[in-house]
């Protein structure tokens, strides 16, 4: 018996030695992970896991490596998407609209939403009575988003704000939060527009077009299509874009590319975890279908790029080094 416990005292002392030699060597570039940039790295998930845990987890069996998913701006990205230091990204269409002027990566594919469709469309509305008619009128009142961050309900809604000359300032904060109206979800935003003194409101047109013609009531929380008016409707946002470096291993990128396209429809673990962030399944990407949203989102939101300082008198803008040092030290350290 006392054998026994020595030996699995053994084993566990010795998982634990295994353990901290490959964080180690993760550490030191002996084992350099594949590193992967995203944007997002909140909670959503009941075990609080970041909601790329799964995924990575998942990518790194598939391809026999380390998978590690740094948060980093689009900037950052276009840096070391540049030299190899990033070998996949995964972004949303406002943020690959900052990252495609670098023509250094190629896309391996594009995510289908809950609606099985490739791109989204965001429709702007007022109540059918409301005096509002343009997005002008706007200013100065409640306007409801969805979630921070939602890439169409939030970061697009509030380009298009923006197009109209009306800032985040412009609009009524919520005295409890000190911040912007939001809601879970666009038909939150509908029910709001509907029922609550609320100027004005984004909704997607996907949820638009399930609403009755009429028959909304609020003793039911339902809204119906003859409730609303469309002031503006937006040009199609594309969905989430994989993309990949052309510095990394083409054997591994076709292999990345041969995970989201085929082997991630055949685990079901791994396609409820996408559900979860809204995804589906993901397809083959088209270059073309961002032109037409990137070159719109850039005219009204330019890409920000750090400025660099020689001697902090004389802004330096022409050597790539610099762009590069200055992306590397912005960027998070690996746990």
């Amino acid at each position: 018996m006392q054998s026994r416990n020595v030996c699995s005292r053994r084993l566990a002392l010795g998982a634990l030695c295994l353990i901290g030699f490959v964080a180690g060597c993760q550490e030191g570039g002996l084992l350099r992970p594949l590193r992967v940039g995203v944007t997002k790295h909140d909670l959503i998930t009941a075990e609080l896991w970041p909601r790329w845990h799964w995924l990575r987890v998942d990518l790194g069996l598939y391809l026999g490596q380390v998978v590690q998913f740094e948060p980093l701006t689009p900037y950052q990205m276009r840096v070391h998407l540049g030299n190899g230091r990033l070998v996949l990204a995964m972004v949303d269409a406002p943020q690959y609209a900052h990252i495609a002027g670098g023509n250094n990566h190629i896309l391996l594919a594009t995510a289908v939403n809950a609606f099985n469709a490739t791109e989204r469309v965001g429709l702007i509305v007022t109540r059918a009575d409301s005096e509002i008619q343009t997005l002008a009128d706007l200013k100065g009142k409640r306007f409801d988003f969805g979630p921070k961050d939602d890439p169409l309900l939030d970061t697009v809604a509030l380009a298009a704000l923006a197009e109209a000359g009306i800032t985040r300032d412009d609009l009524e904060k919520s005295i409890l939060f000190n911040d912007l109206f939001r809601h879970i979800n666009s038909y939150e935003v509908a029910k709001a527009v509907a029922y609550e003194n609320v100027a004005g409101g984004i909704i997607d047109e996907a949820d638009y077009a399930k609403m009755p013609d009429k028959g909304g009531t609020i003793l039911l929380g339902l809204v119906s299509k003859d409730q609303f008016r469309v002031l503006h409707r937006l040009s199609p946002m594309p969905e989430m874009v994989v993309i990949a470096s052309k510095e990394a291993d083409p054997v591994l990128v076709a292999k990345a590319r041969e995970y989201f396209l085929e082997a991630v429809n055949k685990r079901p673990l791994t396609k409820i975890r996408l559900g979860l962030m809204g995804i589906k399944e993901f397809r083959p990407a088209t270059p073309e279908a961002y032109v037409p949203f990137t070159k719109w989102y850039n005219a009204v939101c330019p890409p920000e790029e750090p400025e660099e300082f020689d001697g902090g008198e004389e802004t330096q803008t022409s050597g790539e080094p610099q762009a590069t040092q200055a992306a590397e030290e912005a960027v998070p350290k690996a746990p």
